[in-house]
């Protein structure tokens, strides 16, 4: 028997009384920075601190490498164009942006787009007007995966330096999608042609529970075929962090392929260091995590990372280590900067 519901009146609506926790979250604070520019914006949802591990919408603590300064690339990249010193020009379109922060929170990173095209963010004050928003900047996989709606419903291409996964290539889920960097096929490539030069045949892999350790472990795999490489055992990371260095230092290799983010690797890393048999392991990984590295220093030996090659942008890093006048409407670059500098800037005392 099919239940029709009763049909509810004209006059009818909805009311919550409660308090919307999520909303709450987002909007309690400015979530987001403008960069002026009426006529064309780009919306920019980048990870400028990490995921604080608790509420999916609280942040954590502000990230030294690829945070901050992504969102000072922006600034200079619409400097150059503003200024006429970029190699294109947009005959006197205004071009600004709008700076979001998701925090490598899957929750926040659809939240923050949807809080701001559902007009709660309009509250603000500020009088966005949506439709200058023509096109998407993404940092990640993560983040480019949750705002695909965005994408498709709204017709915006995407551009994003970090995205690497094959997935991404796909024209029918991602029309309009373009990334700057390297995708996981060529970065695979890559890991395979070290490996080589370094006359070694077997390998093993531990990756990330996520698109990142799994979509560059699937494309090492394929490139590992047509390479001659054997790949002897293939561990995804969970909490037993332990058992996985006993289990890698057990094995008839000791050369381990790491698709891993930089949370993972951190505990990797500790794990292999509370492990006395682990030395002899040498560990590749495609990402160089420089912080990482660092911290752990001697439980970091016989680790080879890869770097993309680069050039120097001329007058970036005049324009970064000018940002200084940007610290005062700026409390992301002023939380940055007090944390680089182990100091406390006027009106700030932690």
């Amino acid at each position: 028997m099919v239940m029709t519901p009763p049909s509810l009146p004209s006059n009818f609506y909805s009311e919550c009384r409660g308090t919307c926790s999520e909303c709450v979250y987002l909007v309690q604070t400015r979530p987001y920075t403008i960069i002026p520019g009426d006529d064309l914006k780009l919306g920019v949802n980048f990870a400028v601190h990490d995921f604080s591990g608790t509420d999916p919408f609280i942040c954590g603590a502000i990230r030294r490498t690829n945070g901050m300064q992504s969102f000072m690339a922006v600034r200079y990249a619409l400097d150059r164009v503003k200024n006429g010193r970029a190699p294109v020009t947009l005959n006197n379109v205004e071009v600004g942006a709008i700076l979001m922060d998701h925090c490598n929170s899957p929750a926040r990173a659809y939240g923050l787009p949807s809080a701001l095209y559902s007009g709660t963010l309009g509250r603000m004050g500020d009088n966005l007007d949506l439709n200058t928003i023509r096109a998407w900047l993404t940092d990640n996989t993560l983040v480019t995966e949750q705002m695909k709606d965005f994408f498709s419903d709204l017709t915006l291409p995407v551009i994003s330096p970090m995205a690497t996964t094959n997935k991404f290539l796909d024209g029918e889920e991602y029309p309009l999608f373009v990334r700057t960097v390297q995708g996981d096929s060529t970065i695979a490539s890559a890991l395979a042609m070290l490996v080589k030069s370094l006359g070694l045949q077997y390998v093993s892999i531990v990756y990330s529970a996520n698109s990142f350790g799994r979509g560059g472990t699937d494309a090492f795999s394929e490139i590992s075929v047509q390479e001659g490489l054997c790949v002897i055992k293939y561990i995804e990371m969970n909490n037993d962090v332990d058992a996985i260095v006993r289990e890698l230092t057990s094995l008839p290799t000791h050369v381990v392929i790491t698709y891993l983010g930089m949370e993972d690797m951190d505990q990797f890393l500790a794990a292999r260091g509370r492990n006395s048999n682990s030395t002899s392991l040498v560990i590749i990984s495609p990402e160089p995590y420089p912080l990482i590295l660092n911290k752990h220093r001697t439980h970091a030996r016989n680790v080879l990372s890869m770097r993309m090659r680069s050039n120097n942008l001329d007058g970036y890093r005049e324009f970064v280590r000018g940002s200084t006048a940007m610290l005062g409407d700026h409390p992301a670059l002023r939380e940055y900067y007090m944390d680089m500098f182990k100091c406390n800037l006027p009106g700030e005392y932690k």
